[in-house]
């Protein structure tokens, strides 16, 4: 089953938000000068873990369900960086970082 923002209670939700500012942040932080394909590669995938790295230090701040297994917390990041893309993919990737 798809995560979906009306799935979740309003506490839920506040974080499903804060994870996904935190996540959208990095992701259009300004980009590296490149030379290569190789270069570019490897600042994407170095960004796109900062990224989830941000997204789950706002996780473990604001949940009180996050635990210590980390592939637990993992999963649940994902699936609220996933249900906020789904739900309003213009309002992810173009809105205001409010």
């Amino acid at each position: 089953m798809t995560l979906k923002p009306d799935h979740l209670s309003e506490e839920q939700r506040k974080i499903l938000r804060a994870v996904a500012l935190a996540y959208r942040r990095v992701m259009r932080a300004p980009a590296e000068p490149v030379l290569t394909r190789a270069e570019e590669a490897r600042l994407a995938q170095k960004r796109q873990s900062e990224a989830l790295a941000a997204a789950t230090a706002e996780y473990r701040r604001l949940s009180p369900w996050a635990t210590e297994d980390k592939f637990a917390v993992s999963g649940e990041v994902n699936r609220l960086i996933a249900a906020a893309i789904n739900a309003d993919p213009r309002w992810f990737w173009e809105g205001p970082d409010a």
